[in-house]
């Protein structure tokens, strides 16, 4: 935290926010608390099936669902042929299905 002029300047992240958009946490206006409080439980429960994966498949996974990079940037990025990016993001996939439907039948 930081003091200017009387004023304390509270940081908007913490260092477990670290790539997180902070932004997307905050509350909806159209959003009743219950449903803020279920989003936010989804975002954390999918954040944490992302995080078991393994290393390689989680890092393409990103690389295309979060950062939008085309199979050909992602091979460009990981030093892997288009075809192993297209295996990993199949097996990384199915993993993830594959963890929500057994976190859903616990």
């Amino acid at each position: 935290m930081n003091i200017i002029r009387g004023v304390e300047l509270v940081p908007m992240t913490t260092g477990s926010d670290e790539g997180e958009d902070v932004i997307a946490r905050l509350p909806s206006g159209e959003d009743d608390p219950e449903t803020t409080l279920i989003k936010a439980r989804e975002r954390e429960r999918v954040r944490q099936m992302i995080a078991a994966l393994p290393i390689e498949l989680r890092e393409t996974l990103v690389l295309r669902e979060l950062e939008e990079l085309s199979y050909k940037e992602i091979a460009d990025v990981t030093h892997t042929p288009i075809g192993t990016v297209m295996s990993r993001l199949w097996r990384a996939r199915r993993l993830l299905a594959q963890a929500a439907r057994r976190d859903e039948a616990a």
